[in-house]
């Protein structure tokens, strides 16, 4: 199979990375809060170890095709996989769970603002032409 170059449609691979790692923080986020107030812990338990590794394979894609931050996706990629370690403490340890919840938030509101930032700069590029 041939390998498809990532880099040749940066903006298509950076806009639809950007909202389905965005996606994936979000369930994330909620799924680490339910188990931080006790709720449906088995379960979300599961469920967070799906989304880490969506998001570990969406920044990896990214990675590879030089997404914009790359710092952003070097740094989801590092944390989705250290989060991965700590699956088995989440039901137990309430302040890893609610600092695993709070940094999905602060991904998913950084790659939000990147998203902003692509439709501004996509709707002045009309303007222009």
């Amino acid at each position: 199979m041939e390998k498809v170059n990532l880099e040749k449609n940066l903006e298509e691979l950076e806009e639809y990375t950007e909202k389905e790692a965005a996606r994936e923080l979000g369930l994330l986020e909620r799924h680490l809060i339910n188990i931080y107030k006790g709720e449906k812990i088995a379960f979300c338990i599961e469920c967070v170890r799906k989304h880490l590794l969506g998001l570990s394979g969406l920044s990896g894609e990214c990675l590879e095709g030089s997404c914009r931050p790359q710092k952003v996706w070097k740094d989801i990629a590092e944390w989705s996989t250290e989060a991965e370690n700590y699956l088995e403490d989440l039901g137990k340890g309430k302040e890893i769970t609610l600092n695993l919840a709070k940094k999905a938030r602060e991904f998913r509101k950084i790659l939000l603002e990147e998203i902003d930032e692509m439709k501004k700069s996509s709707q002045e590029q009309e303007h222009i032409s």
